[in-house]
């Protein structure tokens, strides 16, 4: 009897070893593919100096701010405008324009306005002739008096001339009258704007 239920005991005891044994082991299998699941192995991301990488931003509002406060060499160089000519007796009929930019057409012109060759001497390579002609006028009195000069964004030169008539019951000359004037500037990138408004 006591065999027995030694013999009993012990296919118990063996039983029950055999039936915690595989779930020991499952769960260990378990955490050993769990560890392996879980495992990155995708590179670190590189670190980024701040140093080395200033914001964009930054950068682009630097840029712009120093190019507003640095000066175009065009809008800070002085325009010299120079009367070489004016007169009442321009020999025209219609308001024009003429720009002079050669010796010889100076010479042609200055001879018709003045009658003599005495003509002065430019330097074409840098400036230029202007010469505007009001036309006829009914009486004297009538002029023309030179304004600002500034150079455009293109380059260009934007020159202001004011014509000035006569003021109401003033005494002028009851004549036929021409009025011009002969203008010399620098030369820009094109021939100058010329802008007339009564003054």
């Amino acid at each position: 009897m006591k065999l027995i239920t030694i013999f009993c005991l012990t296919c118990l005891l063996v039983l029950s070893g055999c039936s915690t044994r595989p779930a020991a082991q499952q769960a260990g299998n378990n955490s050993i593919n769990s560890s392996v699941t879980t495992q990155d192995n995708s590179p670190p991301a590189p670190s980024v100096d701040s140093k080395t990488m200033p914001p964009v931003t930054a950068q682009v509002s630097n840029s712009e701010v120093s190019a507003a406060q640095t000066p175009s060499p065009l809008s800070a160089a002085s325009i010299t405008v120079e009367v070489l000519l004016a007169g009442s007796n321009g020999k025209r009929v219609e308001a024009s324009t003429i720009y002079i930019e050669g010796q010889s057409d100076l010479l042609r012109l200055w001879r018709q306005l003045t009658g003599n060759a005495s003509v002065p001497s430019i330097d074409f390579s840098s400036h230029c002739v202007v010469t505007i002609f009001m036309g006829q006028r009914n009486t004297g009195g009538f002029s023309y008096q030179v304004g600002e000069a500034s150079y455009l964004p293109s380059g260009v030169i934007q020159l202001e001339v004011f014509e000035l008539r006569p003021k109401r019951n003033s005494v002028v000359a009851q004549a036929l009258t021409s009025p011009f004037i002969m203008l010399m500037l620098p030369k820009g990138t094109g021939q100058p704007s010329v802008r007339i408004s009564v003054k």
